[in-house]
């Protein structure tokens, strides 16, 4: 056991860290950077125990932006926090993880899911706040990890 967890640390320490998390460059990237790197070692835990891992992305009101009236109520009543403007920043933030994701060799269609944008164009209500969704949006995210999921076990029947 003790190997076993001294293995799984070694490969987590080789996973690169942000650098310096006071330095000047911008907090939202800092802070996508953070969630990356907390990505990877949840994917190298998950493998490392022979599981199959699968990250998310899920949509919310400050990256997909208003489809409703609704929408844009609590888009408006939730986009300044200290006189900082959150949906900018959560968009910052939200890119450098996408942009990370994407360009990472560990990551591939088979366990990345960016849901990021599935509802945009749909003048639903979905949306209960600026980052949680309804039954409606549960049930459409549900839809697409289950297609996911079976994307992927119906790759392995073939292989």
């Amino acid at each position: 056991m003790i190997k076993l967890f001294k293995k799984i640390i070694k490969k987590i320490l080789q996973i690169k860290s942000p650098d310096n998390f006071h330095s000047n460059e911008n907090i939202s990237n800092l802070v996508g950077k953070k969630i990356v790197q907390n990505i990877k070692i949840n994917k190298t835990i998950t493998e490392f125990n022979d599981n199959k891992f699968i990250f998310v992305l899920q949509p919310t009101l400050s990256y997909s932006g208003p489809q409703t009236d609704i929408d844009k109520k609590i888009f408006e009543g939730s986009k300044y926090y200290k006189k900082i403007n959150m949906h900018e920043e959560f968009n910052k933030y939200y890119n450098c993880v996408k942009k990370s994701l994407n360009n990472t060799d560990n990551f591939n269609q088979d366990n990345f899911l960016d849901l990021s944008n599935i509802f945009i164009n749909k003048h639903e209500q979905f949306f209960i706040d600026s980052v949680h969704v309804g039954d409606k949006g549960q049930k459409e995210i549900a839809e697409e990890i289950g297609k996911k999921i079976i994307s992927i076990e119906n790759k392995e029947t073939v292989i």
